[in-house]
């Protein structure tokens, strides 16, 4: 298969606390009130991480407003993801596995489905009592030591992929990004959703 070229992600000066999570305090009081707001209203779910059967030591989180691999860090609520299956019993995928949100515990943003195949995927406001089929995912059966595909509930032909993080193409780093990719039997379609620590 021929993969598209993404433009790289920012170059970042190596830093003595580089990928430890640091709040960012720049914003004013008018601001902190809404930001204190949006964490009261993540969902009711488990916080959990995605780590990629191609390189486990990156998990997804969250970078300047994109989806991306970066090197995990148990305490960076960026990599941190409250899953949310409160649609669960009421949506489910095309062979009947249910529908989950992922919404992520720094932002309070759900993972959006990429607008098409071969996409990044995105960040949105997440409403958790109004449907939105574009932040419904879903997972398949085990395809070996707890890893699944993750894949829009309402198209299970598209996963969730680490972009270019196979084998072939020089495996994960960090800033790999998260797209939407046809189902292409490599370990960066692989993903492992467990409790965050």
């Amino acid at each position: 298969y021929e993969q598209q070229r993404l433009s790289p992600p920012p170059f970042r000066k190596q830093q003595e606390n580089y990928g430890l999570y640091q709040p960012d305090n720049s914003f004013n009081s008018e601001h902190s009130h809404s930001e204190l707001h949006r964490h009261n209203s993540l969902p009711q779910g488990q916080i959990v991480k995605l780590s990629s059967k191609a390189n486990p030591d990156y998990g997804l989180g969250v970078r300047d407003g994109r989806v991306m691999l970066v090197y995990y860090n148990p305490s960076d609520p960026t990599q941190q993801w409250v899953k949310d299956e409160s649609w669960s019993n009421r949506v489910r995928d095309a062979v009947g596995h249910p529908a989950f949100s992922l919404v992520n515990k720094a932002t309070g943003q759900a993972l959006r489905h990429a607008p098409g195949a071969c996409q990044e995927v995105l960040l949105t406001r997440y409403e958790g009592g109004s449907y939105d089929e574009s932040v419904l995912w879903s997972e398949s059966e085990d395809m070996g030591y707890g890893y699944r595909t993750i894949r829009m509930a309402n198209d299970i032909g598209l996963n969730l992929d680490a972009f270019q993080g196979d084998r072939q193409h020089g495996g994960i780093s960090e800033g790999t990004r998260a797209v939407l990719w046809k189902w292409n039997k490599q370990d960066n379609q692989l993903w492992k959703i467990s409790p965050s620590y």
